[in-house]
């Protein structure tokens, strides 16, 4: 019979920190396991550990994170320092060998770890190698955490190379991560493989067939999706594989059907488009395509398409389920949840709440207002039982004759909130959830409250949402797709820059999605870390921001990747 005991809490003084590790002891006759994280603290794994009862667990908080003081608060910590740390909490615990499960930043620092215990040059390159095979597992999150040290963002961004990359630009990428890291480990063992290999096996189709309703009510979408198609296009350096031809052919005048025919006719090898749901079923229905096609809209679940046939949109209803799945990695589980009364609202919240069931979650009350009105205050009292509160106050007052004092309180079971909401009615809402004290519920969201101008948000303070990561984390200077928008201002960034990186992925997706074999692929994108499903379905792994005065700030991806699960995810008691 396995016992448990009281989790007891720890402190390690090592060289230039005072470490903080928590032990929960068990009878259990394995290795104790130890979870770490990186920059996540030992907090982000209470969850998990309770889920091994049979097991002695340590959870201990990197130097410089939570409870783990540094002596020099301002100085950067490296993997050498985190692996020495794990070296001597090991030795402090004096048991033995320890099993160890590591996420993120965590598991090169385990890895790195490692190599205490390695002594010769054979078993080091294996090391590395482990590392480098586990930066290729499809759907981990390629990004940075805030505060990695060189030698994590070095591995993180070799990787980001590889998958971001096709064969005209993946060597100068490469050469310019040397510079970049001439320290690195990876140098002597991963880089001269890479720089061998190559890409060259990349096939690119000699002719691209771009298909939208380019005249008609979506002309201005289909417009900003073509400029950022052919703003990929024209970005390819000039030593790189011949580009393709690009033919483009107008779905409004001609319709899909006609569209994909004159493609065909033309001699394309891919299409892409066309754009809206309705062109893309069509096209859909057709039973024998002699091209193979990205659509930029996707099927509805009833409507499975055949071979050749791949979906990639900026749908909202998967960014509500990575708000789902973000909620439950912070460890928030009954969920209120406030939508518009339309069809918009009604599919977030399906999605939100089938991703926080499947997590282990529950969505405990929601209410649907309506996207015309200006005054919310009745479905926020509903929402919150502040109505039922009052209620009694009332009753209470009529029963004894006098008037008492009285401070409606919100509701004290749910955890957080999730807001469906486009930008204008979110500024509205936000507001009045204050109003009714409901401040101190964390309120996550899509990416439809955000729009990119400060004053535009200045009303949604501290609201946690997903959006593309061009969006949250700008990329450098000389991105072409940013060097483009500002080219035009910026009215046109604010009202079309999603739709300009959709066609900017889409081009970019060609080549990976033209030389498929079935296997999984994968590329970092402007709208995300995008990996190609079994089914054709191109799944965008989203950025998560917080709003302070107006401006978003990421928050780290050690958290917001972690997908809900029967592991890391249980129901709250």
């Amino acid at each position: 019979m396995t016992t448990t005991t009281e989790q007891t809490t720890h402190t390690l003084e090592v060289p230039g920190a005072v470490l903080t590790y928590d032990v929960q002891p068990s009878s259990g006759s394995e290795p104790a396991l130890l979870m770490i994280g990186s920059p996540m603290g030992a907090g982000g794994f209470a969850t998990l550990a309770g889920h091994f009862p049979d097991r002695t667990v340590v959870r201990y908080d990197p130097r410089g994170v939570e409870r783990s003081v540094k002596a020099d608060p301002g100085s950067l910590s490296t993997p050498e320092e985190h692996a020495d740390d794990l070296h001597r909490v090991i030795e402090a615990l004096g048991s033995g060998p320890v099993d160890i499960f590591a996420s993120s930043g965590g598991a090169v620092n385990a890895l790195v770890a490692r190599e205490h215990w390695l002594n010769d040059s054979t078993a080091l390159r294996a090391n590395e190698r482990i590392i480098w095979d586990g930066l290729q597992r499809p759907g981990l999150s390629l990004r940075p955490p805030a505060g990695a040290d060189a030698t994590t963002r070095g591995w993180l961004e070799l990787a980001s190379i590889v998958v971001g990359h096709d064969a005209g630009t993946v060597r100068p990428a490469l050469m310019a991560w040397r510079e970049r890291y001439p320290k690195h480990p990876a140098n002597g063992t991963v880089l001269p493989t890479l720089l061998a290999e190559g890409r060259s096996t990349t096939q690119t189709p000699h002719r691209v067939a771009l298909v939208l309703p380019l005249s008609g009510r979506l002309a201005s979408a289909a417009g900003a999706v073509r400029d950022g198609f052919l703003t990929a296009y024209f970005g390819v350096p000039g030593d790189a594989p011949v580009r393709p031809e690009i033919l483009v052919f107008d779905t409004e005048q001609l319709g899909p059907e006609g569209a994909y025919a004159a493609a065909v006719r033309a001699g394309s090898d891919f299409v892409v488009g066309p754009l809206s749901k309705a062109d893309v079923s069509r096209l859909a229905a057709i039973p024998q395509r002699e091209v193979p096609l990205l659509a930029l809209n996707t099927l509805s679940d009833r409507e499975p398409p055949s071979g050749g046939f791949y979906q990639f949109a900026l749908a909202p209803e998967e960014e509500a389920e990575q708000a789902a799945a973000r909620a439950l990695a912070d460890g928030h589980f009954n969920a209120l949840a406030l939508v518009s009364g339309d069809d918009f609202g009604r599919r977030l919240l399906e999605s939100f709440s089938r991703a926080l069931e499947r997590g282990g979650g529950h969505v405990i009350a929601t209410e649907a207002y309506d996207p015309a009105a200006n005054d919310h205050q009745a479905e926020i009292k509903r929402l919150l039982a502040l109505d039922v509160a009052e209620a009694r106050y009332r009753a209470l007052v009529s029963t004894l004759g006098e008037k008492l004092e009285f401070e409606a309180r919100p509701r004290q079971d749910a955890d957080f909130l999730f807001l469906g909401a486009q930008a204008a009615q979110a500024r509205l809402l936000r507001p009045e959830l204050r109003f009714h004290f409901a401040d101190d519920l964390p309120v996550y969201a899509t990416s439809s409250i955000y729009e990119p101008q400060p004053k535009a948000n200045e009303d949604l303070e501290g609201i946690i949402f997903a959006d593309m990561p061009w969006i949250i984390a700008p990329p450098v200077a000389d991105d072409p797709l940013r060097l483009a928008l500002n080219e035009l201002g910026t009215d046109e960034w604010q009202r079309r820059g999603r739709l300009y990186a959709l066609g900017y992925d889409a081009y970019r997706l060609v080549p990976l999605l033209y030389e498929s074999r079935g296997e999984p692929a994968q590329i970092a994108g402007a709208t995300g870390l995008l990996t190609v499903e079994p089914d054709g379905r191109v799944h965008r792994e989203l950025s998560f921001a917080r709003l302070h005065n107006g401006v978003a700030q990421a928050l780290a991806d050690s958290v917001a990747t972690m997908a809900p699960g029967p592991l890391d995810a249980a129901p709250r008691p």
